[in-house]
């Protein structure tokens, strides 16, 4: 009997070889475990299937993933995709049609399809690219000369390659999907001469070549010009009525060679073509550097004029019909551009003023125009990896974070007798804003915090705030408007936050692999970080650890010691988290937002890289994924059944027997309004034992606020030097505005004169404070001050010779002797005249009398 129990046990566990076992605690998870060749570099999801349980209405289905979202319009029984693709550091493909559950090798399938059109038939893949028109469609670049394209979600692919005389032999460096056009992409491959000898990327005939397919790499047709950065002239939206061929590039100059494209020093210009290039291209900006394509606007970044000493910035809103220069509160050299968002309607953007410090730049918001820029926030961190360390809160408006430095020598990384040798860590603050912008104060420590560093400054930062106050009085408040190009780095802008004690997270750009700030926007208010609270961030990992925000960054909590990598799913009913600092052996997880974790434990320990969830982020599974020994593993959680009913009671919020609450972001300073309004969300309870799923649809209601202080943003040469204070104009700032050109040469129209602030775009305030800009009546206008004088003078000239010519007559005998014969010649016709004679006779008369006038006035001449 004991014999047969233990071989029905070993058929069992052979059956579930990839299932790992949990704790009690745990109960309801499933968790599968795949071992893959390398390291996972990345996991994308693709597709749309097709569902039996839907109605027939048509729905915009949209997958998140690196490069992008890809959007599709649905109709009928239709949902989401289930099917995954993973790249491992191997250049290996793997798929799995169940959400991540198994997975299967794509090796042989690729190397038997690209013997089909080469000898080399070993495919190593670099890198996955997906479709923004149709999800279904994946493309693989690959090392070589032969590409993969798939239609189907990965099921089959076709091999792609350059055709034509020499350059099926020619591999790919840069593939782009057209926009609208799913069948249409843009690729780049670099000429022979960039592998020849020693001097690579610098040889003087290296250069990249520009190649359009209209049939998913069937067949390619090269651009006849020598390109350094190319890319679709559409973003998906019509907006500028541009045609779906526009192509822009920047190109070399005539006359100039190579391939020196991160050079600003570089002899190119921008052009813009609608047929492929069969025609000559129109030269859009000279001298570009690079350029920056959104829905909204075409940023490109020139050399500046006349020393073509740094950078200038031309924004155009028609597709580059017409540019406008960018205008900056300060006169200084720029040297280079990012920038960091455009999604609410302003544009953010980051400008570094200092060549040897290229890790340090200013933010600074636009207005609605996109053209005219104020400072938002100075010396913000780009770490490395070319990212700037400023984060917006997804799902709400008007909420960022942003890493600056303080303190900072020439470089952050650098001490002040730097040389060479003696590196330090950067000082390192992190800050928010509430009103894009406007303000920006530090993040709030969690409540009881006993963090070291903040029990241990105490006095000395009053003593330090008591002598800056004091030395500002001293210096008067000139202090303030007084910025000179020197100092237009230095953070008296930021000041107020400098030795406070506050909460200072990590975000992607700096110190290697801390979870970053995390947010998704069908969690609405819920962020995940990792960082320490103190006076600076720290890189210590004893002194990392990670942190979780209902509120939308207002407040924090501690939820872990040490450094994780996290996953929101289920609209924020479901979180899940691991630690990512070193081996572990299991993975946490909580249904009520970080009030109780637990524990779901794997057989072995793993480094766990990352964890992601169904691109929706409603579902009820994650995907981890790590090394172990050389190999990567990827782990499949299955939630579904932690609980057996889906939450009810969405139209009744914050009542006993519902399962939702209401819930309004806010920064204290305002009560529950942002950006002129408040916006009330209905959310799952924090203790309600239920998920959302996918078909739950978030609700939220809106009403417009009175316009407070926090509305209204500085001007465009104006600053604030602490979130309270007034707008002030900078000593350095642009001139004021031009009245001739403000009223555009036309007289008895007005023009606006500004107060130092301008209402945040996007803010929908309605009464209350009111900084408008004050409204002037335009002057007359030159020409028409001119054209009235000329009449007058007209008029003058007139009456004086009438006057004159009267004097003359009234003083002349003659004059007055004719005269008076005149006049009784024409009474005498008068009275002849009165008499009723027949039309013939009465016409025969006049001209008699006319006759005889004509001859007398002869006569005396």
């Amino acid at each position: 009997m004991s014999l047969r129990l233990c071989l029905l046990l070993f058929v069992l566990l052979c059956a579930r070889a990839d299932m790992v076992d949990l704790d009690p605690s745990t109960s309801g998870t499933e968790v599968t475990e795949r071992v893959v060749d390398g390291d996972i570099k990345d996991v994308r999801w693709i597709g749309v299937d097709q569902s039996e349980n839907c109605d027939e209405t048509c729905r915009d289905i949209c997958l998140r993933n690196a490069g992008g979202d890809a959007c599709v319009q649905a109709c009928g029984c239709y949902i989401s995709t289930t099917t995954l693709l993973a790249l491992t550091s191997k250049g290996t493909v793997y798929r799995s049609s169940n959400g991540g559950q198994t997975w299967d090798s794509q090796k042989d399938l690729l190397n038997r399809v690209a013997s089909m059109v080469t000898q080399k038939s070993k495919v190593t893949v670099k890198q996955m690219i997906s479709s923004r028109v149709d999800p279904n469609i994946i493309f693989l670049l690959c090392d070589g000369a032969v590409h993969f394209v798939s239609r189907d979600q990965g099921v089959n692919f076709q091999p792609v390659r350059i055709t034509g005389l020499f350059e099926g032999r020619r591999r790919l460096d840069r593939f782009v999907f057209h926009n609208t056009e799913r069948e249409w992409a843009l690729g780049s491959s670099l000429t022979p001469s960039c592998d020849k000898d020693k001097l690579g990327l610098s040889h003087p005939d290296c250069h990249q070549e520009l190649y359009v397919t209209q049939d998913l790499g069937k067949t390619w047709r090269k651009i006849p010009q020598h390109v350094l950065q190319f890319g679709w002239g559409t973003a998906g939206q019509d907006i500028h009525g541009a045609p779906k061929e526009r192509v822009y590039a920047t190109v070399v100059a005539k006359g100039f060679k190579g391939r020196d494209a991160d050079s600003f020093h570089s002899k190119s210009n921008l052009i813009m073509s609608d047929d492929w290039f069969l025609t000559k291209p129109r030269i859009v900006a000279q001298d570009a550097f690079k350029f920056h394509f959104t829905a909204n606007f075409l940023f490109v970044a020139v050399s500046a004029k006349p020393k073509h000493k740094g950078l200038s910035l031309l924004v155009s809103q028609d597709g580059g019909e017409s540019f406008q220069a960018a205008e900056f509160p300060f006169r200084q050299l720029h040297f280079g551009y990012h920038i960091v968002d455009t999604a609410e309607g302003t544009v953010f953007i980051w400008v570094n003023h200092d060549f040897e410090t290229p890790s340090i730049g200013n933010i600074y918001v636009s207005d609605s125009t996109g053209t005219r820029f104020s400072l938002s926030l100075r010396s913000v961190f780009k770490g490395a990896n070319d990212i700037v360390e400023f984060y917006s809160v997804d799902g709400l408006e008007g909420i960022f974070l942003a890493n600056y430095a303080e303190d900072f020598a020439k470089d952050p990384f650098e001490s002040e007798e730097s040389s060479g040798k003696s590196q330090r860590l950067p000082s390192i603050k992190t800050a928010i804003t509430f009103d894009k912008g406007g303000a920006w104060v530090p993040l709030q420590p969690p409540e009881g915090s006993e963090d070291a560093e903040c029990s241990n400054i105490g006095s000395d930062v009053e003593e330090d705030e008591e002598q800056e106050e004091g030395d500002e009085k001293a210096r008067g408040k000139e202090s303030f408007k007084r910025k000179s190009n020197k100092n237009s780095n230095k953070n008296s802008n930021n000041k107020k936050m400098k030795t406070v004690c506050s909460l200072h997270l990590h975000g992607f750009a700096q110190f290697g692999s801390f979870g970053p700030i995390y947010s998704t926007d069908t969690a609405k208010g819920i962020l995940l970080a990792t960082g320490n609270v103190g006076t600076k961030l720290e890189d210590q990992i004893d002194m990392v650890n990670t942190y979780l925000s209902r509120d939308g960054g207002l407040s924090w909590t501690q939820v872990r010691k040490g450094s994780h990598i996290y996953e929101i799913s289920d609209h924020g009913a479901l979180i899940t988290m691991a630690a990512n600092q070193a081996r572990t052996n299991k993975v946490l997880f909580t249904w009520d937002q970080g009030l109780h974790w637990n524990p779901i434990n794997f057989p072995e320990t793993t480094q766990i890289t990352n964890i992601v969830t169904h691109p929706s982020f409603a579902a009820q599974e994650f995907v981890v994924y790590g090394k172990r020994g050389g190999l990567g593993v990827v782990y499949h959680l299955n939630f579904k059944s932690l609980h057996t009913r889906p939450c009810a009671g969405a139209n009744n919020p914050g009542s006993a027997d519902s399962d939702f609450e209401e819930w309004s972001p806010s920064d204290t300073r305002q009560g529950k309004c942002l950006m002129g309004r408040q916006i009330t969300y209905v959310r799952r309870k924090r203790s309600s034992q239920c998920f959302n799923g996918f078909e739950f649809e978030p609700r939220q209601l809106v009403r417009n606020c009175e316009c407070t202080e926090e509305d209204w943003e500085c001007d465009l040469g104006y600053s604030r030097s602490s979130p309270n204070e007034p707008c002030e104009l900078l000593d350095d700032a642009p001139p004021k505005v031009n009245v001739t050109e403000a009223c555009g040469g036309q007289s008895g129209g007005s023009y606006f004169v500004s107060r130092g602030y301008r209402q945040i775009a996007g803010d929908t305030c309605e009464g209350g404070v009111d900084h408008a800009p004050d409204i002037k009546a335009c002057p007359a206008h030159p020409r028409a001050v001119a054209y009235r004088s000329w009449f007058s003078l007209l008029v003058v000239l007139c009456f004086g010779a009438m006057m004159a010519v009267t004097t003359y007559i009234n003083r002349d005998k003659r004059v007055n002797l004719l005269l008076a014969r005149w006049t009784s010649q024409r009474t005498a016709a008068r009275k002849r005249s009165s008499r009723k004679l027949p039309l013939d006779d009465e016409l025969a008369a006049m001209d008699e009398d006319s006759d005889n006038e004509k001859h007398s006035l002869v006569n005396r001449k």
